[in-house]
């Protein structure tokens, strides 16, 4: 992944930085999403990268796209759309404490 972004900043621009890292498709049942999670953030280069809102897997993400419509507007409620706003605020609170 590191080595795409490098080729990518390279190649098209190398003003282009890593936001953060998101974790995604999470599963709380399954131990290797943790353990992936341990390993990345231990990871001196992605570790500070990372986000500390998690996506957790959902029924309702995959069904929104189908149904043409977000996950906040299709399914409110569900874990999915909480987990998106949280991680929406997290972004804005992280570009709000960048210094320009």
């Amino acid at each position: 992944m590191l080595d795409t972004f490098e080729v990518v900043r390279k190649r098209l621009n190398n003003h282009l930085e890593i936001t953060g890292i998101i974790f995604c498709m999470y599963t709380s049942r399954a131990r290797l999403c943790n353990e992936v999670i341990e390993k990345i953030k231990e990871y001196p280069p992605l570790g500070d990268k990372a986000f500390n809102t998690i996506i957790r897997k959902n029924v309702k993400l995959s069904e929104s796209p189908s149904h043409g419509k977000p996950i906040i507007s299709y399914a409110p409620g569900s874990h999915g759309s909480e987990d998106y706003i949280a991680l929406a605020k997290e972004v804005v609170q992280q570009e709000n404490g960048k210094k320009i």
